[in-house]
This record gives structure tokens, C-alpha cells and sequence, in this order.
């Protein structure tokens, strides 16, 4: 057997992290998933601040919105702050697109209801 088969073989024998939740605790981690919605979203057009940035993505996880979609900005690379977000953005779907357009070809027609936006320039 090779080394990478090897490998493979010990990786399947290893416990899943879901193994060791409490029966209770996966029951409510499954109930709050259910509970998140698709049917809103937000889209983030070419933030620069990187503390926006997380904050949005916090108010988006409490509000319970699943997709966030983000439009990079050229220059200034999407990364929120680790220290606003505290690991929100782990239970969220990001979609980053490299222009508007890319971003509303892949949003569903349904959803674009509504646009806003603010801008500074």
C-alpha cells in the first residue's frame, strides 16, 4: 500500500468533531441552522474598512441571513477584522465576485427587489 493510501486509510479511522457533541447540543445547532434564511441577503460593494467589513458580517450572522455576497475592491483585499467578527463568519456562505456585474449575473431575478447604496466619491 503507499503512503498516501496509507494516509487515507488512518484519516477514515479518525472520530468526526460531530462525534463528541452532545446529542442536545447537535439538536440545537441543527435547530438554529433551520432557522437561517436565504430569502434575504446582502450584497457588499468594494469595502474598504476592515472593521465595516466585520461588523456587517456580525449583524448579517445575528440577523440570521445565510449568503453574504461581497464585490471586491481592487485595491483593498476582503478581509474582516478576526477581532469584530469572533468567528461569525465561519457560519456564513461568502460569495465574492470581482465586478457588479459577475455578482448580479449569479444573483437569482427574484432577489434584486431591491438595491441601495452609499457612496462617498
Amino acid at each position: 500500500m503507499s503512503k498516501r493510501g496509507r494516509k487515507q486509510r488512518d484519516l477514515e479511522q479518525l472520530p468526526l468533531a460531530s462525534d463528541f457533541l452532545l446529542d442536545a447540543r447537535r439538536e440545537r445547532i441543527e435547530q438554529v441552522v433551520q432557522l437561517r434564511t436565504r430569502t434575504l441577503t446582502v450584497v457588499l460593494d468594494r469595502l474598504e474598512d476592515t472593521f465595516n467589513m466585520a461588523a456587517i458580517l456580525r449583524t448579517c450572522e445575528a440577523l440570521g441571513l445565510q449568503e453574504i455576497h461581497v464585490i471586491l475592491h481592487p485595491q483593498h483585499r476582503f478581509s474582516p477584522s478576526d477581532k469584530v467578527t469572533q468567528g461569525c463568519d465561519k457560519w456564513l456562505e461568502i460569495h465574492r465576485y470581482f465586478s457588479a456585474m459577475s455578482a448580479l449575473e449569479s444573483l437569482p431575478k427574484q432577489w434584486l427587489l431591491r438595491m441601495g447604496c452609499s457612496g462617498f466619491r
